[in-house]
């Protein structure tokens, strides 16, 4: 139940060493190489044709590895690091003849490497897809439905790997599948439905239907929760700032009480897209209160009985039973996969099960509407305009943008460790839905399966970015150019996401907040190409001496970064220690500093939370875990920290007020 975020792909660098007893050409199709890492990193050869498809796979017996593929040119093109144990798989396609690499690195340990398919890269678009799902048609993987529609007729509909581990169940058409967010456009079209019959208006004050919600200066409305533009904390986000797994049962009573303790809103209502799954919980409510029916009730007699959606319901709570559900997985710390519960409190913004073939109706109706107005449909697929006039590109529980010259509608739903994305092109008309149980799913997978079968309606388009595929071979960068590029870059749509710049062994480098070290590739002075990343790259704007107080990092769009100067020594640090309390959240935590790092430290975390200077009295913590992302702290009339403010993305600005050490030290235990 997320939305789209900018991060950089896992990497990890390795020497280069041929194991005694294999040819740099050797072709390890049809065996299984078993073997044991002893010096850290091992290195194998594959002599490949153009246009070939290869599948393989590392079973890490003893140790934990990364595996990195390598063209001929030296150049990455793709790494998998996912299971600590276990079958760590790989795909490739080799765009030129020549050696490639497959490269290991780890720890001492046996494992065992085979290529399972070494074949060229098929023509017709199912076969296409089959090769790509080739890493979960085995009976220790989670799975994954593909269903390609064109109009009404199903162009593909595929099943590999298991929808069960424990009770080796597979994929199947019986599979009813965790949608996560996707869950949000059916949930404002089941309102829409009592907009239609004039039992509910967009423009209603929501306190209409819940008056004990707090009252602000500014009117939070209908549409304010659908556009996500309400004003409202993420209560997801909220609950992990108190040390709550997003796990844990949680009723609407519990996040409405959550809601009444938010003293101010985060944003002036419509001025702002916060993405919020805190609003689709508050409309369930409001169907329940107008309808006089619970939410799944009202929608499997007023929605999904009437398309024949008889495999669809909600899950009301987190611990119901699912007929035929595909149990989530994700990466297990010790070996293989380990299971995961659904979000808890979710039912509205998340929380929808149904099968591929409900799933085919539901876009049915989409294209040719049977059970409301056509009106009704074309305003959910409106973009919303905020007060600025500036679009959101985002209607009523669904994206609307434009993709290679097609009106492109979609969403995509990440419930812990299920993974859904529904892509809807109304002008061809056609879709693709795609549907996981394993939270590390490949998410670029969707649009390239719908560039494999519409290519034929997209339009060319220019590279958005600078890429390795523009770069001048002939061109050689200066490593002692680098050095007055080299320190920390603050995003400033997010300034917990900090890239620090370095060089090692000679080698360009970036690190990303809570990621791995990735190399990069010089495309000229100030521009340079992330390597294994695809059409992600970083232009620095120099200034005469070489140096840079900003970039912009080209991925998926244009992200500009501010250079971070402020590096306080130890004492300086000293000022921000302390104890500090929200009485919003109910919670303490505890700011220490070890060995020159300030730390955050909650007793419901076995770990701190490190943090990182971004300017004087702002830090940043550089976990990704996501209950402390930026503080700020706030001094008084005197020019003493009184306390901070404490934001984690879509949680913004929570007070935490610093209690006193003379509060502290009248505490019973020190009596």
């Amino acid at each position: 139940m997320s939305n789209v975020k900018h991060v950089f792909l896992f990497l990890v660098l390795f020497c280069n060493f041929f194991p005694s007893g294999y040819s740099q050409n050797a072709d390890l199709r049809d065996e299984v190489i078993t073997d044991s890492l002893e010096n850290g990193s091992y290195s194998f050869p594959l002599s490949l044709d153009s246009g070939r498809f290869v599948y393989g796979y590392v079973n890490q017996l003893e140790t934990d590895l990364s595996v990195e593929l390598i063209n001929p040119k030296g150049e990455i093109i793709t790494v998998s690091d996912v299971l600590v144990r276990g079958r760590e798989s790989f795909t490739f396609d080799s765009n030129q003849s020549g050696k490639y690499e497959i490269k290991l690195k780890g720890d001492r340990g046996a494992f065992e490497l085979k290529i399972v398919r070494n074949e060229p890269i098929a023509a017709r678009p199912e076969e296409r897809v089959n090769q790509w799902l080739s890493p979960y048609r085995y009976h220790n993987s989670p799975g994954v439905a593909v269903l390609v529609l064109k109009g009404q007729e199903v162009l593909l509909e595929s099943y590999a790997g298991m929808a069960n581990l424990s009770y080796d169940v597979k994929m199947a058409p019986s599979t009813r599948h965790n949608i996560g967010s996707t869950s949000k456009h059916f949930t404002a079209f089941g309102l829409m439905l009592l907009v239609e019959q004039n039992k509910v208006s967009l423009s209603d004050d929501i306190r209409k239907y819940i008056p004990e919600l707090p009252k602000f200066s500014d009117t939070v409305r209908i549409h304010h929760l659908l556009t996500h533009t309400s004003g409202y904390r993420e209560f997801l986000n909220t609950i992990l700032m108190m040390g709550q797994h997003p796990s844990t049962p949680l009723s609407r009573d519990k996040i409405i009480t959550i809601i009444k303790r938010q003293p101010e809103l985060q944003d002036q209502p419509g001025t702002a897209f916060n993405y919020n799954n805190t609003a689709f919980v508050l409309i369930t409510e409001v169907i329940e209160r107008v309808t006089g029916k619970p939410f799944e009730t009202y929608m499997r007699d007023a929605v999904f009985k009437p398309l024949e959606m008889d495999q669809t319901q909600f899950r009301s709570h987190n611990q119901e039973v699912i007929p035929f559900q595909s149990v989530g997985y994700s990466p297990s710390d010790e070996n293989g996969y380990q299971a995961g519960p659904d979000l808890g409190g979710g039912m509205g913004a998340g929380g929808l099960y149904l099968t591929l073939s409900d799933f085919k109706k539901w876009l049915d109706h989409l294209q040719s509407p049977e059970i409301c107005s056509p009106a009704i449909i074309d305003r959910m697929t409106t973009p919303d305009t905020l007060s600025n006039g500036q679009s959101t590109g985002y209607g009523l529980g669904l994206f609307i943008q434009e993709y290679k010259g097609q009106r492109y509608i979609h969403h995509g739903g990440a419930d812990l460790a299920h993974r859904s994305h529904m892509l809807y092109f109304p002008d061809i008309p056609a879709a693709v839905v795609v549907q996981s149980n394993m939270s590390s799913f490949e998410g670029n997978l969707p649009l390239k399966i719908a560039n494999l079968y519409f290519q034929d309606y997209f339009k060319v388009e220019e590279k958005e970015s600078p890429s390795a595929d523009t770069s001048d071979d002939s061109f050689t960068y200066n490593a002692k150019q680098f050095e007055p590029l080299k320190g920390r870059y603050a995003l400033n749509v997010a300034t917990s996401f900090i890239l620090r710049f370095f060089t090692e062994e000679e080698k360009l480098m970036t690190q990303a907040t809570g990621q791995p070290a990735l190399e990069l590739k010089a495309l000229n002075d100030s521009t340079f190409n992330i390597i294994a990343v695809p059409n992600a790259s970083l232009t620095f704007h120099l200034k005469e001496d070489g140096s840079a107080d900003s970039l912009t990092l080209h991925q998926g769009g244009d992200l500009k970064a501010t250079r971070l100067y402020w590096s306080p020594d130890s004492s300086q640090l000293d000022e921000y220690l302390g104890t500090f309390y929200s009485n919003e959240l109910e919670t303490v935590v505890q700011v220490e500093k070890e060995e020159n790092q300030l730390k955050i430290h909650h007793y419901r975390f076995n770990e701190p939370f490190n943090l990182a200077a971004i300017d004087k009295d702002k830090f940043s913590s550089t976990d990704n875990i996501g209950a402390f992302g930026e503080i700020e702290y706030h001094r008084n009339e005197n020019g003493k920290i009184n306390g901070m403010l404490v934001s984690n993305g879509r949680t913004k600005g929570v007070w935490f007020q610093l209690i006193p050490k003379s509060v502290l030290s009248s505490s019973p235990k020190n009596n």
